[in-house]
């Protein structure tokens, strides 16, 4: 009689180790969140958020995640942490991002530097001499910035959501809340037949390539 054969083999996890700083003060964090998200070719897997108590010491910044399979991961840092560029100060998430690859041993130094949101502004301009104002319905179009790693859009990344606001009729708007990170450009609601010929970044091509925000707050993006 024909049977069925298993073999079950243990499967072998290992450590991912590192370090978080604050990258404005220098300093350990008090408190930090720390996770773990596993990369696919199509995206974000499943997240992981760490107790902290058991993976981060505020005394000397250092984390310690066990029980990690092989495989490629994000590893983050969040920190509630008060916003340097609000003139209200609400209490924001700062966040950072960090590839990691998991093969055959255990992941040390990882280093998050994790800097406040910030804001950045940015400008729409036409081509042409048409003036903004009669271009119709173009006071519903956004902005928005996708996280990515290597230039591939991932989504529902642990990072705090930017937020767009116009700023004059001229299409001066500023993008707030803007961690540090790599973003794809995305634009939403433009009016019919028009389509984005280009965006710039830091005078650099920020449409056919990612763009890389270090949390500098001098910088621009152009649309």
């Amino acid at each position: 009689m024909s049977a069925i054969d298993l073999r079950v083999n243990r499967r072998r996890s290992y450590r991912i180790r590192g370090r978080v700083i604050d990258a404005g003060t220098r300093r350990f964090p008090r408190i930090a969140s720390i996770s773990v998200t596993a990369l696919s070719p199509t995206g974000l897997g499943n997240t992981l958020f760490s107790d902290p108590t058991q993976t981060y010491d505020s005394a000397s910044g250092i984390f310690d995640i066990r029980d990690i399979a092989t495989g490629s991961y994000l590893v983050g840092a969040a920190l509630p942490e008060r916003s340097s560029d609000s003139s209200e100060g609400p209490t924001l998430e700062s966040a950072v991002l960090v590839g990691v690859t998991v093969t055959d041993s255990d992941v040390d130094n990882v280093v998050l530097a994790v800097r406040p949101p910030m804001s950045m502004p940015g400008r729409l301009r036409i081509d042409g001499s048409q003036p903004l104002s009669t271009v119709p319905g173009i006071a519903h179009m956004r902005v928005e910035l996708d996280a990515s790693i290597n230039g591939v859009v991932v989504t529902n990344a642990p990072t705090p959501d930017a937020e767009f606001r116009w700023v004059s009729a001229d299409g001066a708007f500023i993008l707030s809340r803007v961690a540090q990170g790599e973003y794809r450009v995305r634009v939403t609601d433009l009016p019919p037949d028009y389509y984005i010929k280009d965006v710039g970044f830091n005078q650099t091509d920020a449409f056919n390539a990612p763009m890389h925000f270090s949390g500098d707050a001098f910088s621009t993006a152009d649309e």
